[in-house]
This record gives C-alpha cells, sequence and structure tokens, in this order.
C-alpha cells in the first residue's frame, strides 16, 4: 500500500496538515494535492476555522516533483495545491522548518501567518534550471510587492527567514524547534474566535480575487514554456493552472 503524501492530526486540539514525503523533499505531485484537498473537505466538514500546514523536516517543500509530471509545466501541481487552500474556508498557519524551495514559497502566500524557524530558507532557483518562475510570481507579488518578488525571482539566490520576515513573506520567526508549538499556539488562538478569524482569512483571499491578480496570473503564465528545459516536451497543451 503506498503511504500517503501527507498527515491530518490534531495538536492540542488544533488540525495539523502535514506533507509527507521527505524522500522527495515534500515536493508536490498530483497524489498530494487530491490529498490534500480531500483533508480541506474534511476539515471543512469538521467545522475547523483554522489549521497549521506543515512538513516533515528536513525541507518544508521542493515546488513541484517535475520527475512526477515530466517536466509538463502546464499541469503544474503547487499552483493547484496553492489555490486549493487559498480556496478552502480555512485560515492557514504555516509552520516553516528547512527549505521552502519554488513553489513551496507560493504555498506559503496561501497562508496569512507563517512561522518559520530562525534557519529556515526560501528560494525560487528556477532560472538555474533555465526557467523563470512565471508560475510562483504573480502569487508572490500579492503578498510582498512587485520589485522584491520580481528580484527572488530573476536572482534566483537563497534568502533567510529574517529576510522573509522583512519582505513580509514570513509573520513571525522562531528558534529552531519551537515552530510547531508557535503555529499550534497562534492558531488555538485564533480558533476562540471564529468569525473574527473567517473575516480575516476572507480579507487575505481578498488579495487574490481581484482582477488585476488573475489578469496578472494569465499574462505570466503565458510567458512559461510547455516543459521544462532538458526533461522534455508536454504532451498537453498549454491552459491555465487548475
Amino acid at each position: 500500500m503506498t503511504p500517503s503524501p501527507i498527515r491530518l492530526q490534531r495538536i492540542d486540539g488544533v488540525p495539523v496538515l502535514r506533507l509527507a514525503r521527505p524522500e522527495r523533499r515534500n515536493a508536490i505531485d498530483r497524489d498530494t494535492v487530491r490529498a490534500v484537498r480531500e483533508a480541506i473537505s474534511e476539515l471543512k466538514a469538521a467545522g475547523a476555522p483554522v489549521a497549521v500546514l506543515a512538513a516533515e523536516p528536513p525541507t518544508f517543500c521542493a515546488g513541484s516533483d517535475y520527475a512526477e509530471i515530466g517536466g509538463d509545466l502546464a499541469s503544474n501541481p503547487v499552483i493547484g495545491l496553492t489555490d486549493a487552500l487559498l480556496d478552502s474556508p480555512v485560515f492557514w498557519v504555516a509552520a516553516v522548518e528547512g527549505a521552502a524551495i519554488g513553489g513551496g514559497v507560493a504555498m506559503l502566500t496561501a497562508c496569512p501567518i507563517v512561522v518559520a524557524a530562525e534557519s529556515a530558507t526560501f528560494s525560487l532557483p528556477e532560472r538555474h534550471l533555465g526557467l523563470f518562475p512565471s508560475g510562483v510570481l504573480p502569487y508572490l507579488e500579492a503578498v510582498v510587492g512587485a520589485r522584491a518578488a520580481f528580484s527572488a525571482s530573476i536572482l534566483a539566490e537563497p534568502f533567510s527567514a529574517a529576510m522573509a520576515a522583512d519582505l513580509g513573506l514570513v509573520t513571525e520567526t522562531v528558534p529552531e524547534g519551537a515552530v510547531q508549538t508557535r503555529a499550534v499556539e497562534l492558531a488555538a488562538a485564533l480558533a476562540q474566535t471564529p468569525a473574527v478569524t473567517a473575516d480575516g482569512r476572507r480579507a487575505w483571499q481578498a488579495n487574490f480575487a481581484t482582477d488585476h491578480f488573475r489578469q496578472r496570473r494569465q499574462t505570466l503564465f503565458d510567458l512559461l514554456p510547455s516543459s521544462l528545459p532538458g526533461v522534455g516536451a508536454s504532451p498537453h497543451p498549454r491552459k491555465e493552472p487548475a
């Protein structure tokens, strides 16, 4: 039996959705997206107003699993997962330990609160693969602004949790080993005021619901090649990300 790519558990009464593919550095494949959507449905049915998004160490998320999708950029699963988080009725508190890479950074934009270890790192290394991260850029722009998002995208240099906090991608940094505890603590506090927390979630989601964002996302998505350079041609036509 194939192990689940995620784990959904409760810690001190708070739901924690954990990416569980450490052998793949928690890279996102289609099965992970399906599992996350199912978990979101479960959280919705349970009436959970808030949950923690975490990952099995040592890497938070290495972006899309290009080995699984065969370099097919038209069906980028990490963008599908980011949209699933953004469309959900759950307020997400991210708990980042290790590296958030490529689409792993995009996922964090769906989380209104991001707690990161002081040792965590963030990067958009796609340029080194012969690719501009057009799929991630509009999500990052919506959170940190156009210039900061573009610089991270074109320079492809890793940046620290402290810098991520300065940019506004990260809410709070804590010592290594304290990330989950702090994320659960914040989520538990938010769960005490579910109506206000739901209003806050909708306010955050509104950043990604504008005509400008949708048009910008489509414009940038159109810049993507159909396949990852060196991996092979995509068998699918280019289409709007799911």
